[in-house]
């Protein structure tokens, strides 16, 4: 029979967790994807344009 003694830390804090929606995952997305092309457009010396209406 194995003996001993477990440890447990069982400490709350209450934290203000913001979950994920579908929203901010896409519009996350779409930033990671705008900074990506604003890069390669620079390293390739063609350009790039911000916001254009």
């Amino acid at each position: 029979m194995i003996s001993g003694t477990v440890m447990l830390d069982a400490t709350v804090s209450e934290q203000q967790i913001e979950y994920p929606t579908d929203i901010k995952l896409l519009n996350e997305g779409r930033c990671q994807l705008e900074g990506m092309i604003e890069r390669g457009c620079r390293a390739s010396g063609t350009g790039y344009a911000t916001h254009v209406s």
